[in-house]
């Protein structure tokens, strides 16, 4: 699968996360931001709304949050309109020093997708992609997740870590969530399916070989984005 930004085709690499940039669309950044912050405490509460990768559009009954403390992230993410006895995990995205981002998208988000490693960022943004939780959304298409991740604590399972040193700072990161698609459920492979970047994709889908394989052209549907409000 792939997906095109100014007239470049790029493969889903490793990751598969695309660019929002590449999704959302000039008409759509002045309606969108990195949520609504509220204190608690020490504790930083942000609250964003939930938007597909297909088009931008809001999914208007889905909402994210993320608490910040001052050692790690917690998030809840409730969210429908999703396929029928599938398979989904949420990824985190995390751009640990978005001083050093160069592709804002404005309105939006502090970091892009340039801003990856992968994608040529710089080594100073410490960009990371790590697994964050897994669900099987029944009938209803309604699922919910919930992750914490604490400073320098990276996760174990096979395929979980793409890439990077996990959260360095919880207060400064710019955190961007992904929901991704894993196909309809397959009993054999079911565990994977909600617990790995390649449980059951095809090998094109998932060019890092973290499987098991399967035959579904896995993709990413909807996110998240909480920008930091102080830069210090």
């Amino acid at each position: 699968m792939s997906f095109t930004i100014s007239g470049t085709t790029k493969w889903y690499v490793a990751t598969g996360f695309v660019a929002i940039a590449a999704v959302v669309g000039v008409a759509l950044v002045t309606a969108l931001g990195g949520g609504t912050a509220e204190a608690a405490g020490d504790n930083k509460v942000t609250h964003s709304n939930v938007y597909r990768f297909a088009d931008g559009s809001e999914v208007e009954s889905a909402k994210a949050t993320l608490v910040r403390s001052k050692s790690g992230v917690t998030t809840t993410l409730n969210t429908d309109q999703l396929d029928a006895n599938t398979g989904y995990t949420m990824w985190w995205v995390i751009f640990n020093d978005p001083r050093e981002c160069e592709n804002p998208i404005p309105g939006l988000t502090t970091c892009g997708e340039s801003d990856l490693l992968l994608f040529g960022g710089k080594p100073e943004i410490n960009s990371s992609v790590l697994f964050a939780a897994g669900n099987v959304v029944g009938g209803t298409g309604l699922v919910s997740f919930g992750a914490y991740l604490e400073e320098g604590v990276l996760p174990t399972g096979n395929g979980q870590v793409t890439w990077g040193p996990g959260l360095v700072d919880a207060k400064r990161a710019e955190i961007h969530l992904v929901v991704r698609s894993h196909g309809p459920v397959v009993p054999d492979i079911e565990e994977a399916q909600i617990s790995s970047f390649g449980g059951g994709c095809t090998e094109e889908t998932d060019p890092s070989g973290t499987g098991p394989a399967g035959s579904f052209a896995c993709v990413d549907h909807q996110f998240a984005v909480f920008v930091p409000h102080k830069l210090k």
